[in-house]
């Protein structure tokens, strides 16, 4: 009888909880279109630099069109001007900057992109 009132109980406590969903994450999408990015290994160079911003996470480099896509989660007070300051100590040219501030519910700001 004991046993079957802690199920009961644990039954109930489960049901009457409220599912909460996850808070929404800051998330930043950069990216940049450089000049003089010619080979693997100066995008290697270039992702070692881009990686070093704060929060920045999933660095894509595409040597074809010398176009670079990152991430910056949570909270940031990212600029252009950082951004550039970084190409630039990489030994690039900063052509273009497209810096996209959202805020998500799911941890993988690729899967969002697609709502």
């Amino acid at each position: 009888m004991k046993l079957m009132i802690k199920v009961l109980l644990l039954i109930g406590l489960a049901s009457s909880t409220p599912m909460f969903s996850q808070p929404a994450i800051d998330t930043t999408r950069v990216k940049i279109r450089v000049g003089g990015l010619a080979c693997p290994f100066c995008a290697y160079g270039l992702e070692k630099k881009v990686l070093s911003i704060k929060g920045a996470r999933e660095v894509k480099i595409d040597v074809e069109t010398s176009q670079i896509t990152f991430y910056v989660i949570g909270k940031n007070d990212l600029s252009e001007k950082v951004i550039s300051e970084k190409i630039t100590e990489a030994g690039f040219t900063p052509l273009k900057v497209t810096i996209q501030r959202r805020k998500h519910h799911l941890e993988d700001p690729e899967k969002n992109e697609k709502k």
